[in-house]
């Protein structure tokens, strides 16, 4: 797995690219138990690590294959995921720094203010951060088309194969009962 030891980048740096089996994150093997996604191919990663002072700063991409449900026919369809980031770890948080804003005040910030990552440790571990990557790309409403009809909510026919021949009056409409309503006009 991708992990990152302090002692052992050397001064230029180092890229790295390899790929990671989904089951080997655990947020991911628990999104393909829970059956919200299937993960088809391994995932590609590949890193730039390379000191800024006494900084890492280590910027990555990932990508895999997955096979998502459409949220409206409940189809299931491939989906390529592409996630990158740019992250700075610091073995030690710097003291609170002080910045000025627009109206020349004087404003604290935080090392996360910074951008900063805190990793005390001889080893960073960079597994977490791969899985976050995918998850963000994963869309919140899984989509097999934009043009999507779905199911009919009376009989749950695909709506993409052709009309069902419901009828769609007034079904499920909370306002079905003021379409007789008569306001008096003043």
């Amino acid at each position: 797995m991708f992990t990152i030891n302090w002692e052992k980048i050397p001064e230029q740096g180092l890229s790295a690219a390899a790929d990671v089996a989904a089951e080997d994150l655990v947020v991911l093997a628990a999104l393909q138990d829970q059956g919200a996604c299937r993960f088809v191919t391994p995932i590609a990663v590949s890193l730039e690590v390379r000191w800024i002072s006494d900084l890492l700063q280590v910027s990555g991409h990932v990508s895999c294959d997955a096979v998502l449900s459409c949220s409206r026919c409940l189809k299931e369809f491939d989906q390529h995921l592409d996630g990158g980031f740019d992250l700075t770890f610091a073995r030690q948080l710097p003291e609170i720094s002080m910045a000025e804003d627009e109206e020349g005040e004087g404003v604290e910030l935080t090392a996360d203010d910074l951008g900063l990552v805190h990793a005390p440790g001889d080893v960073i571990e960079l597994h977490d951060i791969f899985a976050e990557q995918l998850i963000l790309a994963l869309p919140a409403k899984p989509l097999c088309d934009a043009a999507c009809a779905g199911l009919c909510a009376r009989c749950g026919q695909d709506l993409n194969r052709g009309d069902c021949g419901c009828r769609n009056d007034d079904f499920n409409n909370r306002f079905a009962a003021l379409k007789n309503l008569k306001l008096d006009k003043e």
